[in-house]
């Protein structure tokens, strides 16, 4: 399970918020990325949280940063 959050201007002290959770990263990357594109650039880094799901406790969590790449279509 990948929980990501989303960086404002990509720095957490300007704002970290919950995007959302996924089974699957590459879609979780790909909404963040359209997300992105959408509010003009502002999120250009997310943070994944990763949980093994349904093992026995404590479980593990991984999390790190991934820079997301700006799309170069125009909006329109």
């Amino acid at each position: 399970m990948f929980v990501i959050e989303i960086l404002r201007y990509g720095r957490t002290d300007l704002g970290q918020h919950l995007f959302g959770a996924y089974n699957d990263l590459g879609k979780a990357i790909n909404d963040a990325r359209e997300h992105n594109w959408y509010r003009g650039g502002k999120y250009p880094k997310i943070i994944v949280n990763e949980f093994e799901v349904n093992e026995e406790m404590p479980f593990e969590h991984k999390s790190y940063i991934i820079d997301l790449e700006v799309k170069n279509e125009s909006r329109g």
